[in-house]
């Protein structure tokens, strides 16, 4: 009786990690919205429909300096709830996972001393 029970726990376990592995493996990354500039900016709302979703930035300075930099704070519209931030000291590139669920959001950007950055909100929907 004890086989015949692990045989079944091992086929069930099996049909679902076959489903998740199916279900994460149908969705990619798709861009939201994508923001370009060299200062300080605060953007529009946008949604994601994710659970996870991700903020991607590049900073690129001409003549970088110890202070060169960016940082990325993510809020809810009305509430100013702070959500998430990122942050990049100096000139380069990085990637945040955000764990808020869906819903709609905003970002204060704020750059000092960068000749320009680029930060793009990503979420996963299926193929």
């Amino acid at each position: 009786m004890l086989k015949g029970s692990l045989v079944g726990m091992f086929l069930w376990a099996s049909v679902l990690t076959g489903f998740f592995l199916r279900s994460s493996a149908l969705a990619s990354w798709q861009t939201v919205k994508q923001w370009s500039g060299s200062g300080i900016m605060t953007t529009e709302t946008f949604s994601v429909a994710s659970s996870e979703w991700r903020i991607s930035w590049k900073v690129e300075a001409t003549n970088p300096i110890s202070a060169s930099g960016m940082l990325v704070t993510v809020y809810t519209p009305g509430k100013r709830r702070t959500v998430a931030t990122a942050m990049q000291q100096g000139i380069g590139s990085g990637t945040s996972y955000v764990h808020e669920g869906p819903g709609r959001y905003y970002l204060e950007i704020t750059a000092f001393y960068v000749s320009s950055w680029t930060v793009k909100i990503e979420d996963q929907r299926p193929d």
